[in-house]
């Protein structure tokens, strides 16, 4: 009841599981990781040891996923997991502007953030990006038939809970990545609320920080043209196209690393 009080009706965000913390006594930066729809801060674990001992490393798991809060009557749209970013950047004493990796549903929120704290921000790496044209009825976008799947998808939530434990089997997915019954439902509304109802191509152009954006030219998830055009229109925005789909994958890695370093 006291939870409810304070983070619902109160509207105090919650704080998110810290999946990883590696700190150097020389660091210049620090590194937030988020990772993407159903998956953990585990997501990261293959890139730690690859990253300069000029960086702090955080790798978070989003609110209702891995080990951080799931409440049932939550919102799950990137301004929450953005404000409860937030909180957890208060709790650990972070000091100034951080770099943050985020993956698919990740990228989301790591630009919600940048553009609700942008003193906070000294640069995104945007991996996977799932970043679609708002609905519009009387235009039809290709990010449409993604949404339309999205929303099928989503009407048949134990399916969904199979299919991913079948990707894993095969190696299709990430391994870190956990659909289960216990957390479907935010899932779905994650899904919902920040994927499919989004408005993420015209906050980015509220970010003023340098953007990378590495795009797996095999992923489903992503429309190729969207991305194009943000790196045509902004002047911040480096667009790098790799041999991968949608999963974290080494080349994705190799650019991770290039990107925070140069």
């Amino acid at each position: 009841m006291l939870d409810t009080i304070i983070h619902r009706w109160l509207r105090v965000p919650y704080a998110l599981n810290v999946r990883q913390i590696i700190r150097h006594k020389q660091a210049k930066h620090t590194v937030l990781l988020i990772h993407g729809l159903g998956d953990t801060g585990d997501l990261w674990k293959e890139l730690y040891d690859q990253l300069p001992e000029d960086l702090n490393i955080v790798a978070i798991d989003l609110l209702g996923f891995g080990n951080s809060p799931r409440p049932k009557w939550g919102v799950y749209n990137a301004r929450t997991q953005a404000r409860s970013l937030l909180a957890t950047y208060l709790r650990l004493g972070i000091r100034g502007p951080v770099k943050i990796v985020g993956h698919s549903l990740g990228c989301l929120v790591a630009i919600d953030f940048a553009r609700r704290y942008p003193l906070l921000m000294r640069q995104l790496v945007l991996c996977a990006p799932p970043i679609y044209h708002p609905q519009d009825k009387k235009m039809r976008h290709a990010d449409d038939r993604l949404r339309e799947l999205y929303t099928i998808a989503a009407q048949k939530p134990s399916l969904l809970v199979n299919m991913y434990g079948i990707g894993q089997k095969l190696r299709l997915l990430n391994p870190s990545i956990q659909v289960t019954k216990d957390n479907i439902e935010m899932f779905v509304k994650s899904l919902h609320s920040s994927i499919i109802n989004q408005r993420t191509i015209d906050d980015i152009a509220k970010v003023k920080v340098p953007i990378t954006i590495i795009n797996g030219v095999f992923d489903p998830f992503v429309i190729q043209g969207n991305l194009a055009g943000l790196r045509d229109k902004y002047a911040n925005v480096q667009l790098v196209n790799i041999p991968a789909g949608h999963i974290i994958s080494k080349p994705y890695r190799i650019e991770i690393i290039k990107a925070l370093t140069t």
